[in-house]
Formats: C-alpha cells, sequence, structure tokens
C-alpha cells in the first residue's frame, strides 16, 4: 500500500491492522483521538506522523519521521515488539516494553528533540537519543529516568539491553560524551533560563542531554564552572549530574574526575599531552599552563597512581597499554570507588 497520506479515524473509534506488507507514504499519516494504529508487522513509512491516538507497535518496522501530537489530544506510544524509528517523539505518552526498540535519528539541534508527558521503559527494551536531548514531565520521576540511563551506560560501555541509551556515546571515540540528567528546577537555577531546546520546561520536568561528560550545568562544553561543581558536590557528599556524579553511581567520587578530565582534554587537544605526562613520558612543564593540562596534573598529584592508570585506561591510543603495566593493569581495572 502507497499513497500521499493516510488518516485514521474521523471522530470515531476507528482501529487500522497492519500485520504484514508495506505502508509507505509520502506525506503525512494521521491518528486521530479515540483511534488505533495496530502494527504488528510488515513495514510503515512516513515522513510525518500526527497522533492523538494511539500507535500500538508490537512486531515490523516502522519509520515515521517526526511524530508530533496530533490537534486534538497528546498520542501514546505503545511499543512491545519490533523497531520504531523517528526524527522526534512529541507525545503525551511512550511505554516501551518487551522487547520493543524506539530510537531517534542522528541529527541534534531543537529538530532531535524529544518531548514526553510520561516515559516506561522495561527492562529489555530500549530508548536509544543518539546525539539528541528529551523532556520528560513530571508523570515519570527524575530518579526513574536516572535509572534508565544509568542502566544502559554499563559503565560507559552503552552495551546493555534496557534504558535510554545513545549509540552516539558508545560510537564517540575515547567514550567522552554521555547522557547528563537534571530536573527543570535544578537547569532554572543554574542557567536563568526555563527554556531548553526551544522548549518551554517546568521545574517537575527531567531534562535528559548528549553531551560531554563533566558538563554539569547543560552549557554544551566543559569550563571552569563544572569542576566548581564537581569539587563541591565531592566535599558535600551530594549526588546527581548537576553535582559531578557523571556515572550515576550515587556519589561524586574518584572516577567522575577521570571522566571530567579526559573529556575536557579531549576538547582541548590537549589530551595527547596529557598522556605523555601522565605516563611519564614527557614530565617536562612544557605546555601546563593549559586550564586542561593543568587539571589533570592537580588530580594526578592528589590522587596518584590510580589516577593515572585510570585515566590512560580511558584513552584508546594503542601506546597506552603498555604504558597500563607499569601502573599495573589490575590496579586500573579494579581501582578504588572511596569518595574524595
Amino acid at each position: 500500500m502507497s499513497g500521499a497520506t493516510l488518516t485514521i479515524g474521523d471522530g470515531t473509534a476507528t482501529t487500522f491492522n497492519q500485520s504484514a506488507g508495506a505502508v509507505t507514504l509520502t506525506g503525512t499519516l494521521t491518528i486521530n483521538g479515540g483511534s488505533t494504529f495496530n502494527f504488528s508487522g510488515g513495514s510503515v513509512t512516513s515522513p510525518a506522523t500526527k497522533n492523538s491516538g494511539t500507535f500500538l507497535q508490537s512486531g515490523g518496522a516502522g519509520s515515521l519521521g517526526a511524530i508530533d501530537n496530533g490537534p486534538s489530544g497528546s498520542g501514546a506510544i505503545l511499543a512491545s515488539g519490533g523497531t520504531l524509528v523517528a526524527d522526534h517523539i512529541r507525545q503525551g505518552t511512550l511505554a516501551i516494553s518487551s522487547a520493543g526498540s524506539v530510537s531517534i535519528n542522528t541529527n541534534g539541534g531543537n529538530s532531535g528533540m524529544s518531548r514526553l508527558d510520561s516515559l516506561s521503559i522495561g527492562p529489555n527494551a530500549s530508548l536509544d537519543l543518539a546525539d539528541n536531548d528529551l523532556i520528560v514531565g513530571n508523570s515519570t520521576s527524575k530518579s526513574a529516568i536516572e535509572a534508565y540511563v544509568a542502566t544502559a551506560r554499563h559503565n560507559g560501555a552503552w552495551d546493555t539491553t534496557g534504558g535510554i541509551t545513545s549509540t552516539a556515546a558508545k560510537n564517540r571515540s575515547g567514550g567522552i560524551t554521555g547522557l547528563g540528567v537534571m530536573s527543570g528546577a535544578e537547569y532554572a537555577s543554574i542557567t536563568g533560563s526555563t527554556t531548553f531546546d526551544g522548549q518551554v520546561v517546568a521545574s517537575g520536568d527531567t531534562l535528559v542531554k548528549y553531551t560531554y561528560n563533566g558538563d554539569a550545568n547543560f552549557s554544551g562544553t566543559i569550563t571552569f564552572d563544572d569542576y566548581v561543581r564537581l569539587d563541591i558536590g565531592s566535599s558535600q557528599h551530594y549526588t546527581g549530574w548537576t553535582n559531578g556524579d557523571f556515572n550515576y553511581s550515587g556519589s561524586v567520587n574518584f572516577d567522575d574526575y577521570v571522566l571530567i578530565d579526559t573529556a575536557n582534554n579531549q576538547q582541548s587537544g590537549t589530551l595527547a599531552r596529557a598522556v605523555d605526562w601522565i605516563s611519564g613520558d614527557d614530565r617536562s612543564p612544557a605546555n601546563l599552563d593549559d586550564p586542561a593540562l593543568r587539571m589533570v596534573a592537580d588530580h594526578f598529584d592528589r590522587f596518584g597512581a590510580e589516577y593515572g592508570a585510570a585515566f590512560l585506561a580511558a584513552v584508546p591510543e594503542p601506546t597506552v597499554f603498555g604504558v597500563l603495566l607499569g601502573f599495573g593493569v589490575a590496579f586500573s581495572r579494579r581501582r578504588r570507588r572511596s569518595s574524595v
């Protein structure tokens, strides 16, 4: 089946069932309020979807472009199987269960920002934000969103089925990016703004941002302000991304300093020099006036060889692996995780 548009429902409850074959549209798929697209097999393709009803996916492959709220309701996507790909999803409800998989296309910017009133993800289901951001309303708690990200992050490998994941973070060299989580109230307090990616946010909303590990204030870069937040979080035993808990371990500790320092030096173009200094290949003072390198030197003095081994282990350079032997490979893999 192919066509320019497909409209399901005209104000009355209507169900469109698809279990096989292909629906290919050049225009908009519209699911009106009270109506259901029951998609269990085959494929459906549309550049845009207006959904105020229910998109029920239990199989097949859907590529629906931009999925936005329809004119008469908030819309719901219930995905329990198959794969669904979109440019963004702005709906009332997104519930992913069983082996359901929902992915946002890599594009970044405001056009890739998704917005949901509520979000639920089952143990074997996943939402892949790639390099995009997300706003979730207060129907889903911030702690639930943090748990989804922590599960998918899996100590920086991003290889676990389940939760909110990011293929962009997984594929980024050096593992220097991730998904930060903060509340709307935290965002307003830190930035003085109630607008995120062009969307107005409330204090009870939860924001998810694809950014550098260590970007505690969601500025998109690592600055001195992020280190201040990390140091305060460490000294006061705070938790949460905005306070420096970049790996969602439940505390601000040694590993969080490694995360921000590797990302900061990659960002500033000084990573190779940092590796040479930590490894002992070049302990001269050359170029150590760079702020990112000074942070590495300070933290190496503060934490010692354990920090050095962890830093080198986080950098995917062939020359690093031999150096690791000097610090102890087993020591670097099973390093202390006490608070600092």
